[in-house]
């Protein structure tokens, strides 16, 4: 009888070029090379980003990798592994993160529900901000590329849109005014 697999985590690595390195151009083929070497070993993929790269991988549980952080520090080597072996440049990472892969899936089933393709107003849905938030994500090269665009409406398969839902921190509303507390208490 086949050991029983206890449990399987999502690994997120964001790498982030210094200030004064070239910024990665999103034609860049070692980010291909990363994410096909990430996909065809561990289930994982990679996407450049404004100034560097996200790279992700499943890690299954087995030996000595049995929690969340022993996960995330596997999923760490294999990524840097890969990054080395494509010939990106070393560079700081800047988020890690790791999830329960069934809580991650389910949380996508509900928000998407049997859904494979997304079109704008889904993804909105999905993402919790308005279809123009969407396009504004998509014209500042955040989002990743629609896989289709049928008449005038981009469409992305739902696999697509997962790693960057994973990853996306949503920060709702503008950004805060410096408020003069003083002025404030005293009523002025």
């Amino acid at each position: 009888m086949s050991e029983e697999i206890r449990d399987r985590w999502l690994v997120q690595v964001r790498h982030e070029l210094a200030e004064d390195d070239a910024a990665i151009q999103t034609s860049d083929k070692r980010i291909d090379a990363l994410s096909a070497m990430l996909a065809s070993a561990h289930g994982g993929d990679a996407s450049p980003t404004l100034r560097g790269w996200i790279s992700r991988v499943e890690v299954v549980a087995q030996g000595d990798v049995f929690n969340l952080e022993r996960a995330g520090a596997q999923g760490r080597k294999w990524i840097e592994g890969a990054i080395a072996a494509v010939g990106l440049p070393q560079c700081p990472v800047i988020e890690l993160s790791v999830v329960n892969a069934k809580d991650f899936h389910s949380a996508m089933e509900v928000a998407c529900g049997s859904l494979d393709v997304l079109g704008t107003a889904e993804l909105a849905e999905v993402l919790k901000v308005s279809r123009q938030r969407v396009l504004q994500l998509r014209n500042s090269g955040a989002l990743p590329d629609p896989d289709f665009d049928l008449a005038a409406t981009p469409v992305w398969l739902r696999t697509t849109v997962e790693g960057f839902v994973w990853g996306w921190r949503r920060q709702p509303g503008p950004a805060p005014r410096d408020v003069d507390i003083d002025r404030l208490v005293s009523g002025q």
